[in-house]
């Protein structure tokens, strides 16, 4: 009997799970769990899913990464020093994928993983969440080198380290008397967890020195959930309280996006807002450490641009670039676009986006994103646009649409605008990122990258910025700094279309139609300093590429890939 299942559909997971168990029987075997046959994988005796998990779209965690199946089973790899997912502390960084342990019935649906400035030094402050299929969110590591501190900030209050290394639920509120409302969206920035619930609140906790946004403008952290929908009417960490000078008023948020050192969300009005420790206004060169959410100008007045339609000011009138020559004309019709819009519900935003990677409905923003210092957007017209935040190295590899050995003017840097992809602007189906370079699928379902390609991370082989054309490359050695500018073909793909694309810190995956599964980037590899990937140290000796070609019942992950880096690789055939 063979059952082969298609790419995993998060609304199909409770269902598949059921079916899975009911199948089983059938074959007379029996299952501890949904896709599992005692401590061996059920492909032993009836094929449903090769590989048994994928990673998930987006985690920076450090030497790590969380795999999900689609029957709703999570897996964490790699380091695992601050909790392997099931009680371990010790688990060896190399040892197989470690299953992480819920209570019996729980589906995930999403899962992210974050470190505190993302390098090795930082091994200790890993921590990773969790969402279910009841809107649930589940928590385990540390945020904080220092024991008890960083494990009480995970959301469940003080633990220990025992505690801490097997998932718990985050079920109160800083209000004792509020429990945590069901959850629809989550995602992390270093230290910090935000979720989303279907009114549209957003719920924050976590270290509060850097990227939490917090009404009252502090930099104090929190042991449990605490509501962030007030936002400021200036960038800057002042307190945005009602009643305070920089509040302006109280938003329900439509959909979240986490980052590295700053995230975004989209209101039901369709505006944008962002916050964090480099955080910027969109139109100049400030490094902004923004404390409350505030509404984003550069990304705003792209939205403005590109949507006249929806966005006006009370007389009508719309952003049109060309028709505005000066800084100060744009400032002017920007405000009054916004005063006529932060009141408001745009249709198309109304609502709350579920949890995954684009935002597939009708409001404008498709995606939003944030490496170090380089904010991008991508809109539903399929344009997307990044900028940087200051002239520092920071930033410039992840532009997509310049040298970073180049200056520019501060209207090129420090504005958004459009990506050139596939040769069109409007070409971009979503995105994804890892410590060092960015990665897109394009709607005709071809996968390009750019930034630091040391480890053949952006674009999984060789690539030579002057003539625009493959190179070799031996990606087994730390070789210097090797910058692709501009977007380049992802190399060593098929021509089948893809489907779906996600990354780590400096590995990528992609999934074809068909079911085949590549990998590129570094399967020994971990970010350092923001920009760049490191090859193996005794910190990060653990596999992230597994190749599923070899799985067998006794290892349902393959064998990892034992080189330091490889280029691109297939790890599944369907």
């Amino acid at each position: 009997m063979t059952v082969e299942f298609g790419v995993r559909r998060r609304a199909a997971l409770i269902g598949l799970a059921a079916m899975m168990t009911v199948m089983t029987g059938l074959v007379g075997v029996s299952s501890t769990s949904a896709g599992f046959v005692d401590v061996t994988y059920a492909a032993a005796r009836l094929r449903t899913e090769s590989p048994p998990a994928l990673p998930v779209s987006y985690d920076q965690s450090f030497g790590s990464s969380l795999f999900l199946s689609r029957f709703g089973e999570l897996f964490v790899a790699g380091y695992r020093g601050t909790g392997d997912g099931a009680g371990g502390l010790t688990t060896s960084a190399s040892a197989p994928p470690t299953r992480v342990v819920f209570p019996e019935g729980v589906v995930i649906v999403d899962a992210a993983g974050s470190t505190d400035d993302f390098t090795s030094a930082q091994a200790l402050t890993t921590s990773f969440a969790a969402l279910d299929s009841a809107g649930r969110v589940w928590t385990w590591g540390a945020v904080l080198p220092g024991g008890d501190v960083g494990r009480s900030l995970i959301g469940r209050g003080p633990l220990s380290a025992q505690a801490a290394a097997t998932p718990g639920q985050v079920s109160s509120t800083s209000d004792p008397a509020v429990p945590l409302p069901k959850i629809v969206d989550i995602a992390r920035s270093e230290n910090q967890f935000f979720a989303l619930d279907g009114s549209g609140k957003l719920w924050v906790w976590g270290y509060g020195g850097q990227n939490l946004p917090l009404p009252d403008g502090s930099v104090a952290s929190r042991t449990a959930p605490t509501m962030s929908n007030t936002t400021g009417a200036l960038p800057g960490r002042g307190s945005c309280k009602a009643g305070m000078p920089n509040h302006a008023g109280e938003v329900v948020w439509h959909s979240l996006w986490g980052g590295t050192n700053s995230s975004g969300a989209v209101a039901t009005n369709g505006l944008v807002y962002t916050w964090g420790y480099d955080n910027s206004d969109g139109v100049s060169a400030l490094i902004l450490d923004t404390g409350c959410p505030t509404l984003n100008q550069g990304a705003n007045e792209a939205l403005f641009a590109a949507y006249p339609h929806l966005y006006r000011a009370a007389d009508g009138s719309t952003f049109s670039p060309d028709a505005l020559r000066t800084r100060e004309a744009r400032n002017v019709r920007y405000r009054a676009i916004v005063a006529n819009m932060v009141s408001r519900t745009l249709p198309e935003c109304d609502g709350t986006k579920a949890s995954g990677q684009v935002d597939s409905g009708p409001c404008p923003v498709r995606q939003l994103g944030f490496s170090a210092r380089a904010p991008r957007l991508l809109l539903q017209n399929g344009t997307m646009l990044t900028w940087q935040v200051s002239a520092e190295y920071f930033g410039k590899t992840f532009l997509g649409r310049t040298s970073s050995l180049t200056p520019l003017s501060s209207n090129y840097v420090f504005s958004p605008a459009p990506v050139t992809i596939d040769g069109s602007t409007d070409s971009v189906d979503r995105f994804t990122a890892g410590i060092s370079s960015v990665l897109v699928l394009t709607k005709t379902g071809r996968a390009f990258g750019w930034g630091d390609n040391n480890l053949c991370q952006a674009v999984g082989g060789g690539w030579d910025d002057v003539s625009r054309r493959a190179i070799p490359l031996v990606c087994s050695t730390d070789a210097p700094s090797r910058v692709v500018t501009l977007p380049a073909p992802v190399q060593g793909l098929p021509a089948a279309p893809l489907q779906a694309i996600a990354a780590t810190q400096c590995a990528a995956w992609v999934t074809t139609t068909s079911g085949e599964v590549y990998a590129w980037g570094a399967g020994t590899a971990a970010g350092w300093n923001f920009t760049r990937c490191m090859p193996r140290t005794a910190a990060v000796a653990g596999y992230r590429v597994y190749d599923y070609a070899a799985s067998s019942a006794q290892s349902p992950f393959g064998t990892p890939i034992p080189v330091v880096s490889t280029g691109t690789t297939r790890v599944r055939a369907e």
